[in-house]
């Protein structure tokens, strides 16, 4: 019985941590999205790490995208696109560039 107990309480705590990571993604990935946003406007930008941040979005919406979450991939892309970042989808992978 006792065992039993312990692993039904395994099963609820990666329940929780499945949630909770999610949740987590989601919070990771409005930040970074918002600081490409607010990366912008700022004049003395870190061209270096605004283009990391920047594929580093590319890439999880490649990822989205193959999971076929269009939902969120296209929350990315409409999110960049505020940011003044282009998105286009080639065969070899997403190409960005700022809008001019």
């Amino acid at each position: 019985m006792e065992e039993v107990s312990q692993i039904s309480g395994v099963v609820e705590v990666e329940k929780l941590d499945k949630n909770k990571i999610a949740e987590m993604r989601g919070n990771k990935l409005d930040w970074l999205l918002d600081t490409i946003q607010n990366a912008v406007k700022e004049p003395s930008i870190d061209v270096e790490a605004f283009r990391g941040y920047v594929n580093l979005a590319c890439g999880v919406r490649d990822s989205l995208r193959k999971e076929k979450q269009w939902q969120k991939a296209d929350m990315i892309r409409d999110r960049l696109d505020k940011a003044g970042i282009i998105l286009e989808d080639t065969p070899k992978g997403t190409v960005w560039k700022q809008k001019r």
